[in-house]
């Protein structure tokens, strides 16, 4: 054990030693038949923090199912063993460990599922290709600080059923259908396999798409719950939180522009109403992108930032298709920034790239840069940007950009 992997022990409840193809766990209250019976489970984690992308491997070891025990290991992508230890744990699916116990070591097994050998291939080639776009200001140290300081581990855990659970209700299906004929058997496959592929045929992309944004809204859902537990229905004080959130990061010019919003939401609730005599795809893409602004808005504030008017703008952009064409200026051209947008380029990296080379946008933030601008004016350029953007590529017929 060396100095490092002491602390690892102490922060984090394990530590990695690649040579030895080792996670080790702290196991000090325990003794060894409990850490022989322990029920592990593993999630591999992405997460893109503000200083850089960070991948972990989460523990979770119950020695009883009422009390687990959690902890969490993250993997440095600049570091060459930490990459080559994920690699070989994608390709094998088998996590050695060691627990560490009064002194003693104890040696335990975990086989990876093939779709848990998957996530971590496309993770780990995810991180690294996020890291090449940031490597000058990469900071694994502020990444790990942020990640403990946004991250709840238990919640990578939180399930319905138990993962024996699941492969017991598996095999029970598996035993009685192996009891019917094999003539029945092949026509519910043939039934269930056709109704799939014509649904996969219309609507697969749709549904990808949907149950990837399944864990932003299963943040916001987890949210309104905090809300209804501390706020329950008081009404009142679900004001006095957004109202005093809004004031202490919004300036005052900000707001006197924004009073008429009241008026607005009734209209926009106007336009709800209306959206129900849209076509069916129009209706349908409203109630997608609607979902994930609220989710979105949702999950940052669970992540610990407050309120913002830049929020709520991003939740009434979905609704802009239901507006009812109105003459005015010509739409600026977005055209440049819908192209390094598709690059690959963050949404943040587009608004640097546009104050260096838009005049009048920089002679509106007194010639600054974008980095040394107030995260309210940065959150209000990138929503612009976002806007103009996801109008240009609606017009011109182009696809639109990633979140």
């Amino acid at each position: 054990m060396t100095e490092q992997d002491k602390l690892n022990l102490r922060r984090l409840g394990c530590t990695l030693q690649p040579r030895q193809n080792l996670l080790c766990v702290k196991w000090t209250d325990m003794d060894r038949a409990q850490a022989l019976a322990a029920t592990i489970l593993v999630r591999s984690t992405y997460t893109k923090c503000a200083t850089g992308p960070l991948l972990c491997l989460a523990l979770e070891i119950s020695p009883t199912r009422a009390l687990a025990h959690y902890s969490y290991f993250p993997f440095n992508v600049k570091n060459q063993a930490h990459g080559k230890y994920l690699s070989s744990l994608a390709q094998t699916g088998r996590l050695q460990l060691n627990f560490l116990a009064r002194g003693r070591a104890i040696f335990r097994e975990c086989d990876l599922t093939p779709a848990e050998c998957r996530r971590i291939k496309e993770q780990l080639a995810e991180a690294l290709e996020a890291w090449k776009t940031c490597a000058a200001s990469y900071s694994f140290a502020g990444a790990v600080s942020e990640f403990e300081n946004t991250v709840r581990v238990p919640q990578f855990f939180e399930r319905a059923m138990s993962d024996s659970e699941l492969i017991e209700a598996l095999q029970s299906v598996k035993m009685k259908a192996d009891k019917v004929s094999v003539e029945k058997r092949a026509l519910a496959h043939q039934v269930v396999r056709g109704l799939v592929d014509v649904l996969m045929s219309r609507w697969g992309d749709y549904v990808r798409k949907q149950i990837e944004t399944l864990p932003k809204d299963r943040t916001a859902l987890l949210f309104m719950f905090d809300f209804l537990r501390v706020f329950g229905d008081d009404y009142d004080r679900i004001v006095e939180f957004f109202a005093d959130g809004i004031a202490g990061s919004v300036e005052e010019e900000v707001l006197r522009k924004s009073s008429d919003w009241p008026s607005k939401l009734d209209a926009i609730l106007k336009l709800i109403d209306r959206m129900n005599s849209a076509p069916q795809a129009e209706q349908e893409k409203v109630r997608s992108d609607l979902s994930e602004a609220v989710g979105s808005a949702l999950s940052d504030l669970g992540s610990g930032r407050g309120p913002s008017l830049s929020m709520l703008q991003n939740m009434l952009l979905p609704l802009r298709p239901l507006l009812l064409g109105q003459p005015g200026r010509p739409p600026k051209d977005y055209s440049r920034e819908h192209e390094w947008k598709v690059s690959g380029l963050s949404w943040s990296d587009v608004a640097t790239q546009h104050l260096i080379e838009n005049t009048e946008t920089r002679a509106e933030f007194g010639g600054r840069e974008f980095a040394s601008l107030t995260f309210e004016q940065k959150e209000n350029l990138r929503n612009r940007i976002r806007a103009g953007v996801t109008s240009f590529a609606e017009r011109a017929g182009k696809p639109l950009p990633r979140r």
